[in-house]
């Protein structure tokens, strides 16, 4: 199964949510990564919208003067992928592939841990899976900086 990463703030949410923007951020998403997006999947995230458990992080850096940055991470049972678009272009992108099922098992119940509304700007940090896997990171390693979970280095 193959997760589309979506996670804001609840404002974020209920904003996307009332102006029809979430399913379109959502299919992009799929688009991106070359994941889901099935008819059946569509229906399943506008009828869940506020359950999904499989959406990871999506991260906003904001400046008035420029266009917003997404970082758009999926996990699926192969891996990991992030993306860092903007203006619809893809500004950079990493993958990590999973040596073990057991990884991926590692991964969906760490992510189980936080709140479907969280922010986790970590998941899009290319450097932070390899040393969680390794056991190296855990949840003490981060810290809720207001609005998003940040790596503690």
């Amino acid at each position: 199964m193959a997760w589309v990463a979506y996670n804001a703030s609840v404002k974020q949410f209920i904003s996307d949510w009332d102006t029809n923007q979430f399913m379109d951020i959502m299919c992009k998403g799929a688009e991106i990564n070359r994941i889901g997006g099935s008819v059946s999947e569509k229906k399943s995230w506008e009828a869940n919208a506020s359950k999904l458990r499989g959406l990871i992080a999506l991260s906003v850096e904001e400046d008035d003067e420029k266009e917003k940055v997404w970082t758009i991470t999926c996990v699926d049972a192969d891996g990991i992928s992030s993306k860092k678009c903007q203006n619809g272009k893809v500004l950079s992108s990493w993958e990590l592939k999973f040596k073990s099922p057991e990884d991926a098992k590692r991964v969906e119940e760490f992510l189980a841990e936080f709140k479907n509304n969280e922010n986790l700007r970590f998941a899009g940090m290319k450097d932070f899976w390899p040393l969680f896997l390794k056991g190296d990171i855990s949840k003490d390693n981060l810290n809720y900086a207001g609005d998003a979970w940040e790596w503690v280095r």
